[in-house]
């Protein structure tokens, strides 16, 4: 189950921008646009999955059960919190673009929050409204398939 879940996670990293109805940024983070419209992601960078993982338990979610498995191809590192978060590292935005690029093509969409070089994500009983509670802690970009890959 948890290759099929890496592969959906690699397949299915795109959501809503993270930004309030007045469509200012929120979180830590900065959102700025591009010359081309795609949404840059900046803010916090993590080192390795441990220090991703300690930020976000830092960021009042739970991790009782660790497991990295460095299952996604294109990650540095991967892993999962509970068997319920996804949580990885990639060495550029262009490994980290290409697990995006798999959720736009594949099946199964899941939502994600993107940051500079990390990805989160969960399985489907714990999806939107859940990431949409970290983001404002954890930052980064909420983003779902249906939108632009972000630089």
């Amino acid at each position: 189950m948890r290759s099929a879940f890496a592969i959906a996670v690699a397949a299915v990293l795109l959501l809503a921008g993270c930004t309030d109805p007045t469509g200012a940024p929120t979180g830590s983070e900065t959102i700025e646009e591009s010359d081309g419209g795609i949404a840059i992601v900046e803010g916090d960078s993590y080192a390795s999955l441990a220090e991703f993982k300690d930020a976000f338990v830092a960021s009042g979610q739970v991790c009782t059960d660790f497991v990295q498995d460095d299952a996604i191809e294109s990650a540095a590192e991967s892993g999962w919190c509970d068997q319920l978060w996804g949580l990885s590292t990639y060495d550029s935005v262009d490994d980290r673009n290409a697990v995006l690029e798999l959720n736009v093509s594949g099946i199964e969409h899941l939502p994600f929050i993107i940051g500079p070089n990390w990805l989160l994500t969960a399985v489907e009983s714990r999806s939107t409204p859940d990431l949409a509670a970290v983001q404002p802690t954890l930052g980064g970009l909420l983003w779902d398939y249906t939108q632009p890959i972000p630089e």
